[in-house]
């Protein structure tokens, strides 16, 4: 749909809400927020309202600065005081207290779904159940504070409900719906949301799953038992079909449990596990990603049927990036994301950024094109500055004011240039952005973006790191494959000189094809996986970079063959563990021409680098351009196929120059010099250098000048190129017009 000639998307006000409502609609290819026939735009800030955090102070200020959209914690559990029945004085304290500062402020509040405490006593079976020691969760410093004394259980207690909980669904809907009904009576059109918190930290993350180098082996509740037993028996059929399809001889429909820590942690060659032995672990991942869907999309379903009008809702959801270890991956690892993008109750999802390395960039746990091209994408920006403290440098705090400044500028433009481009500042209600030059930056943003219209935030790159969901039941995590990941995410990938996007595998296949694909972990890829990839890329004459094991799990188990069949490449596999560093051999090839010698790890002493087992090219057809260090074996191989090629890499930590060479030999415009980072493919464009100089930016859409939105300057299009200063590590936020 397009929308008529209209230059103010700013957000409405509440009068305006409370007669229409709010709900979603696709705006020049865009999902956009919608009152009435009008979209709208809105900057958000989220705050932690604790009693000693300076949150009031920080409220004030952003709605000083034209804030008008607003995401607060809320413990819906203090109001469930007893069956049936609701207390809202509480919240309303709190309510009273956020609309007097803002009055005209729209807010979305993260409405924690955990039970009361006598909730819990009355249905002690109803909770998660754990096998083994149970993780243990200290109590909240604050227990004594009336409004927040279930901030434990909020946050990480094991004491809550199990997902597969019937009961706690429907008991904790009704006093869902009750809150959504008395914020609509009360304070009519200034609820234009809520998103549903559940899990550690809300972010659905199971309780207990891991707190302090402890995690449990869960969910062995009565519920989980029944519902899981209930979904191999419409799956499987008879025990002998379940006895085959796990490779146990005594599995029993009646008896089946969740798989235990070492279950879910064995791996058969490497870090990989044997198709046919871990389906007990691939069913598990299955059906509990559909129990923790399920339950957002009950909820959500109670909020919206709730409300007398259109109302948005939805939830954390879609962590398929973020791998903090080889541990977590088995507990954290999803599946069934389309079950959500597809449903008409979810209407946003969100993510928090990688926390990892900041200082050097940053990125999204979530696959973002994906999500946003069925949803809105709300990025989580918890950019955190020299106003956070001491506590908070491992998560990229600076001490340095300057510096300070620069991450605030590169978390919101890269927010705002990814996805549906709608995002929150969230510094936990604790004034980190209470500082004359930060506000000044949120009032100059928040201005300009009333006057931004959906189209601007539209485009495709031609670049896609794909990530596969199921892949990631076949491996134990290989900490070390996807921390270099996080780097190649964080450092080098947006250095290539050409935007990219993150999507999904089943992404992929339904949308328009892009020039490059980098398939990020397609490890699992049975034979009629192998065949629409293939298919799909072939037909659209779309280049591949596979990297690692790409194909190496399949009908067969683990076999070398699969990779051939994936990547065209043929694999030989030894079992051993080592350093997977690449050195280029091969510098007169156009995917090599011009990189140094060592474009693999780090260094052989990097035990990032250091993971099993070893795949190497076995292929007299195939061009070597680079070998594994370690091993002497081929390491990098490209195979040329008319209009397009494939190239597959050992190791995943690929340099800019290299990076640049592959998107321009498939055909990708590169918009700047390999070595400037840049995010955003529609008219919204973040850049950035490492070294203060002139660069010269050449986007691929028709440009007569560039806006620089914070500053105002113009920067003339002369042939297609614009010249823009940039000092070193100070990001710039472009808007493009195609007339002057």
């Amino acid at each position: 749909m397009r929308i008529e000639s209209t230059n103010d998307f700013s957000v409405p006000c509440p009068d305006l809400v409370r007669t229409t409502g709010v709900h979603i609609e696709l705006i020049d290819s865009v999902h956009s927020m919608m009152v009435g026939k009008r979209p709208f735009w809105g900057l958000m800030y989220t705050f932690n309202p604790y009693e000693h955090h300076p949150y009031v102070e920080a409220l004030r200020s952003m709605y000083a600065q034209g804030v008008r959209l607003f995401s607060f914690l809320l413990p819906l559990t203090i109001a469930w005081d007893q069956p049936g029945g609701y207390d809202f004085s509480l919240l309303d304290v709190l309510h009273d207290q956020i609309f007097e500062i803002a009055p005209e402020g729209l807010v979305m509040p993260r409405v924690f779904m955990s039970s009361p405490h006598w909730w819990d006593d009355q249905n002690p079976d109803e909770l998660i159940g754990f096998r083994g020691p149970r993780p243990d969760t200290p109590l909240s410093h604050h227990k004594d504070q009336p409004l927040w004394r279930y901030a434990s259980k909020m946050h990480r207690s094991i004491k809550n409900p199990s997902l597969a909980s019937q009961k706690w669904r429907r008991d904790a809907s009704h006093a869902l719906a009750a809150y959504v009904k008395h914020t609509w009576k009360k304070y009519p059109g200034h609820f234009l949301g809520y998103q549903i918190a559940y899990g550690t930290c809300g972010e659905w993350i199971a309780f207990g799953s891991f707190f302090d180098d402890r995690y449990g082996s869960y969910d062995f509740s009565r519920p989980m038992l029944r519902s899981f037993r209930s979904f191999l028996r419409r799956k499987y059929r008879t025990d002998d079909d379940l006895r085959e399809a796990w490779n146990k001889p005594d599995a029993q429909l009646d008896t089946a449990e969740p798989p235990t820590k070492i279950q879910m942690h064995h791996t058969d060659v490497g870090v990989f596990k044997h198709p046919q032995n871990c389906r007990h672990y691939a069913d598990w991942v299955e059906h509990y990603s559909n129990q923790r869907h399920e339950t957002i999309l009950s909820f959500c379903r109670a909020a919206k049927q709730a409300a007398p009008v259109d109302i948005l809702c939805g939830a954390f959801a879609g962590y398929l990036l973020q791998v903090g270890c080889s541990a977590y991956i088995s507990q954290l690892a999803q599946t069934q994301l389309d079950q959500l993008l597809e449903s008409r109750y979810i209407d946003f999802l969100s993510t928090p950024n990688v926390y990892e390395n900041r200082s050097r960039g940053v990125l999204s746990s979530a696959p973002v094109q994906a999500i946003a091209r069925k949803k809105i994408f709300l990025a989580e920006n918890d950019v955190r500055t020299f106003l956070a403290g001491e506590a908070q440098a491992p998560f990229g705090a600076s001490k340095d004011r300057v510096a300070s400044l620069a991450s605030f500028k590169r978390d919101t433009f890269y927010n705002l240039t990814q996805g549906s481009g709608h995002l929150w500042w969230y510094d936990f209600g604790k004034g980190w952005y209470l500082d004359n030059s930060f506000e000044d930056i949120v009032a100059k943003l928040v201005t300009r973006f009333n006057n931004i219209p959906p189209s601007d935030r539209f485009g495709q790159a031609e670049v896609a790191l794909v990530l596969d969901e199921e892949s990631l039941c076949y491996t134990e995590g290989s900490v070390s494959f996807f921390k270099l990941w996080r780097e190649e995410l964080n450092e080098h990938l947006p250095r290539m000189g050409a935007p990219f996007d993150v999507i999904t595998t089943e992404d992929m296949l339904q949308r328009q094809p892009y020039k490059l694909y980098l398939f990020r972990d397609m490890f699992y890829a049975p034979d009629s996986k192998v065949k629409k990839i293939r298919d799909f890329v072939e037909t659209a004459n779309a280049s591949c970079v596979w990297f690692y094991a790409a194909g190496l799990l399949g009908e067969r188990g683990i076999d070398p063959r699969g990779v051939e069949e994936l990547t065209r490449i043929k694999m030989n596999l030894l079992n051993i563990t080592t350093s997977q560093q690449l050195t280029v051999l091969e510098f007169d090839h156009p995917i090599t021409r011009g990189v140094s010698a060592r474009e693999g790890t780090a260094g052989n002493d990097d035990q990032r680098g250091v993971y099993g087992p070893m795949l190497f090219v076995e292929d007299e057809h195939a061009e070597i351009l680079g070998h594994i260090e370690s091993i002497g074996k081929p390491g990098i191989a490209f195979k040329g196929q008319e209009q397009r090629f494939d190239a597959w890499f050992a190791s995943p930590l690929l340099r800019p120059k290299l990076l640049a060479n592959l998107a321009l030999h498939a055909g990708v415009h590169l918009c700047v010099e390999p070595g400037n980072v840049i995010f955003g493919s529609g008219r919204l464009i973040s850049l950035a250098s490492d070294d203060t100089k002139t660069v010269e930016f050449k986007p691929r859409v028709s440009t007569a000048a560039m806006e620089n939105l914070l500053t105002g300057e113009m920067y003339p299009s002369r042939s297609g190129i614009a010249k823009i200063d940039l000092i070193a590590g100070e990001p710039v936020l472009l808007r493009l017009h195609e007339k002057l």
